[in-house]
């Protein structure tokens, strides 16, 4: 079985996407995901797993509200 990516909220895409490229994780455009209502961003890393950023950035939605909405979800930590 391969992983195929890892959720993480944020409150701040665009923040949280600047630290992970000094670990060498590089990403697609912020998009809106119309079935979960929130912008996510992918990275993805030459090693690692990708990375789906969940929330913030560009002061669209915290990541406070993303858990409130999403209990049932397993987030691993909120940047």
């Amino acid at each position: 079985m391969k992983l195929h990516h890892i959720g993480i909220a944020t409150r701040n895409i665009d923040e949280t996407s600047r630290l992970l490229e000094q670990f060498g994780y590089w990403g697609d455009e912020i998009k809106l995901d119309t079935e979960q209502n929130v912008y996510v961003r992918f990275l993805h890393h030459r090693f690692n797993p990708d990375l789906e950023l969940i929330g913030g950035g560009k002061s669209y939605i915290s990541g406070k509200s993303i858990i409130r909405k999403k209990r049932d979800m397993c987030l691993p930590f909120v940047l």
